[in-house]
């Protein structure tokens, strides 16, 4: 296993210098070795293959917490019953269920998640808006996501697809009630339209006893 921790010095320097958004052409978002990252390495490591894991269900976030007008391009994986996100637009890391979006990413499949709401499946802004189509691919094998947020607008593709078509969050104002009248998860607490549209980026870790993988994290500012 090649431990995350174990960062070159140069780079632990580079990371002490503070908050180091990407360039127009991209580049890694968490860094080659984490060293971009906010993280616990008894809990996220890379796998014997290169692709980065975790082994419970806590977050790793960006230590740069200016993220706006970004696109997110990414491959992730899911074992049977898998249930994860990306997170944007994080105002508080220890507290961020309801204080971040989030963008579902969970084993669609899997009879577990059978009956959650449409709301909850993959590709949807999680307990908010669900996917325009699911193309994700069975469990065990690898599904690429592009996230674009411009402001209050969001749009995803997933495996060439779009799933969240310039989805708006200003119109998302209540806290108990979205705009189609479904009710919102209790633990959704704060109107995304309040939500300021930057922050800290995130990707959830190993919930429901299930694995999820990702590689190729790359992010480019708009």
């Amino acid at each position: 296993m090649m431990n995350a921790s174990k960062v070159s010095v140069v780079a632990a320097v580079a990371a002490l210098a503070g908050c180091t958004c990407c360039g127009p052409k991209g580049e890694s978002l968490l860094g080659e070795r984490l060293e971009k990252a906010d993280y616990d390495p008894k809990v996220w490591y890379f796998d014997d293959e290169g692709n980065l894991t975790a082994n419970a269900d806590q977050a790793i976030w960006t230590k740069c917490g200016d993220w706006e007008n970004f696109e997110l391009d990414l491959e992730y994986n899911l074992d049977p019953a898998a249930n994860s996100g990306i997170l944007i637009y994080c105002l508080d890391k220890k507290n961020w269920i309801p204080n971040a979006v989030e963008v579902q990413l969970v084993d669609d499949a899997a009879d577990k998640w059978a009956k959650d709401p449409a709301y909850m499946k993959t590709g949807s802004l999680y307990g908010h808006l669900a996917p325009l189509a699911t193309p994700q691919k069975p469990a065990g094998q690898w599904n690429r996501a592009v996230l674009t947020a411009k402001g209050n607008l969001l749009t995803l593709v997933i495996n060439g697809v779009v799933v969240q078509d310039k989805a708006d969050l200003s119109k998302m104002t209540d806290a108990k009630k979205n705009p189609d009248g479904t009710a919102i998860p209790p633990w959704l607490s704060r109107p995304w339209a309040d939500l300021p549209t930057k922050g800290f980026i995130g990707l959830q870790g190993k919930h429901a006893d299930a694995t999820v993988r990702f590689r190729n994290i790359k992010v480019r500012k708009l």
